[in-house]
């Protein structure tokens, strides 16, 4: 029967293992403008030794995944705003400190461990593209929404999403995105005709009675 190797033969522990000196319990508890100012440990402030030392579960890479596809211009499928509610110790503070790093390190942080993973799942290797590609894939989902019946079950919660996305119903928007949802209502509500006049007029909206007329009304005042 062969012998089993030491474990320290097979791996090789990191450099704070070999030389007994691991972090300590205040050192865990990072704060991330510590990382930002140069004050934590090289563990946080170095991009390349943190992802290294990153165990990406799929809750982080879930997390990751979606913020670097909002960064790279995508809209759909994917959330602005993420609630990170967990106790103390759950990870907050390191997923804030791996989208720090993405987030700053650019075409570079490509080169680190487990991000080759984030951008597969992202589909996000091309910024220009994604921006043009996820306009596309938004203009087209409003189109959809805007075909069905917004009484019928299965379209339970789209309408208002649509009326949203045509800045119809929305308070407090800032100027800018006011302006984009007002060209975007003007360009869908310019292709909405009659049912009976469908035929040879390839992307264009049926009017029918529930969000189409109230999508064009809107965009006449």
């Amino acid at each position: 029967m062969a012998r089993l190797k030491p474990w320290y033969q097979v791996v090789t522990p990191r450099e704070d293992l070999r030389e007994n000196r691991p972090l300590d319990a205040s050192e865990f508890a990072v704060h991330l403008d510590h990382i930002r100012l140069g004050r934590a440990h090289a563990d946080y402030i170095e991009p390349k030794r943190f992802f290294e030392r990153t165990f990406f579960t799929q809750s982080l890479l879930d997390l990751s995944s979606q913020v670097v596809r909002r960064l790279s211009g995508v809209a759909v499928e994917t959330s602005a705003v993420f609630n990170m509610a967990t106790q103390f110790g759950g990870g907050k503070t390191h997923a804030l400190t791996a989208l720090y790093h993405l987030a700053k390190g650019g075409d570079e942080s490509k080169n680190w461990r487990g991000v080759d993973a984030i951008l597969t799942k992202a589909q996000a290797s091309c910024p220009r593209c994604n921006r043009e590609f996820g306009q596309a894939e938004k203009d087209l989902l409003i189109r959809l929404i805007l075909c069905v019946d917004p009484k019928a079950e299965a379209a339970a919660g789209l309408a208002s999403k649509a009326m949203r996305s045509l800045g119809i119903d929305v308070q407090g928007l800032p100027e800018k995105e006011r302006f984009h949802r007002e060209a975007v209502r003007k360009k869908i509500t310019a292709d909405m005709i009659p049912r009976a006049n469908l035929v040879g007029r390839l992307g264009a909206i049926p009017v029918r009675n529930g969000l189409l007329p109230r999508a064009a009304s809107r965009s006449q005042t």
